[in-house]
């Protein structure tokens, strides 16, 4: 009982020179005696509150602030809510806010096949309302979610893809993927492809039929930078394939294209630039079941390094998500305030599936 109130007079900003009252003045102020002060004290130094100087007295420590300052140190981070695969990006940038000495708040991100329930509304509706640091997100689904549009004074980060179709409410760091997939067709070319193929996910329904909005999509942006580079070495040119399986491709279905349709694929192109990790991994055990072999007979690559790349059977060439980069620079954004639009090239990650 002793603890939290000192606790919260310490947190509350009680001692605004930093020093406690020596331990019999704080006995006395709470009416026990200096051996029940001790453990107190002891407990609140385990805790990283306070620091004891020999000869010199009981401080606050350094960064300790008071309650009414806590929103303000505050960073919403909405990442995919049904993803097992994005613990490394929330990693980094956790402890990116924590190196910042601010606090972290997750929630998953508002999208279409994980809605947010009532509670959970009620907390982002909370939060937002707080005078808090800013908002990261996952830009990827912001088209069917775009909780942020009427929190435009709110500072905040859309992260590495957008799917929005007005552009981000605030600043964006996106993943420079147009640059990534002209990296993997360069070097699929150096190992002799000829035939390349992009192949990616379903068009949805609820899609909006613009090419405006269809140009900043994935696909779109795979298709430019592999054909930049087939253009450039003399090669035909690229093709785009949409997956037909009904399915959307997500984290858990290791059938998002079907054999029946990835057989013509498989064997009328000799590299597949997929834009979805997990039909990077069906395709080459697709190849498998055909007698094919990744990467004799051809090249496969993934998009973003999620453990359909390298934790299962099958270790696939793709880029990197940047993500210790995209942390760093998130937070920069986010302190320097205005509206601020960036793009990082990923790095190349050259695995098995595309080494001859």
């Amino acid at each position: 009982m002793i603890a939290e109130k000192l606790r919260d007079e310490i947190l509350g900003g009680t001692f605004g020179d930093g020093q406690l009252p020596s331990k019999l003045d704080l006995a006395q102020h709470f009416g026990v005696s200096h051996r029940t002060m001790e453990p107190v004290l002891q407990q609140l130094r385990d805790e990283g509150l306070i620091r004891s100087i020999k000869g010199k007295g009981t401080f606050v420590n350094n960064g300790v602030q008071s309650v009414a300052n806590l929103t303000s140190r505050m960073v919403l981070m909405l990442m995919p809510g049904n993803s097992i695969f994005e613990n490394g990006a929330f990693n980094a940038l956790r402890q990116e806010a924590f190196r910042r000495s601010l606090l972290p708040v997750n929630l998953p991100m508002p999208e279409k096949y994980t809605k947010l329930t009532l509670q959970e509304k009620s907390i982002l509706t909370q939060t937002l309302c707080a005078p808090i640091r800013g908002v990261l997100y996952h830009g990827h689904g912001y088209r069917v979610e775009p909780f942020l549009d009427n929190w435009k004074n709110i500072k905040s980060v859309a992260l590495t893809n957008f799917t929005g179709i007005n552009g981000p409410p605030g600043s964006s760091l996106l993943i420079d993927f147009e640059a990534g997939a002209e990296k993997i067709a360069r070097h699929f070319i150096e190992q002799g492809c000829r035939k390349l193929l992009i192949l990616t996910g379903y068009i949805a329904p609820d899609l909006p039929r613009n090419e405006e909005y269809f140009n900043n999509l994935l696909p779109r942006k795979f298709y430019r930078g592999v054909s930049r580079a087939a253009k450039e070495s003399g090669i035909a040119e690229p093709v785009l394939y949409y997956a037909q399986n009904s399915t959307p491709p997500n984290d858990f279905a290791t059938e998002s294209i079907g054999l029946k349709e990835a057989e013509p694929l498989l064997k009328n192109f000799d590299g597949i630039i997929t834009t979805f990790d997990n039909l990077a991994y069906c395709m080459i055990r697709h190849a498998g079941k055909l007698g094919m072999k990744v990467p004799e007979d051809l090249l496969v690559s993934a998009c973003s390094d999620t453990g359909w790349t390298c934790r299962f059977d099958y270790r696939i060439t793709t880029l990197s998500a940047m993500q210790e980069l995209l942390a760093e620079r998130a937070f920069e954004i986010l302190e320097a305030g205005g509206i601020h639009h960036e793009k990082i090239v990923p790095d190349l990650i050259i695995r098995n599936s595309s080494m001859r």
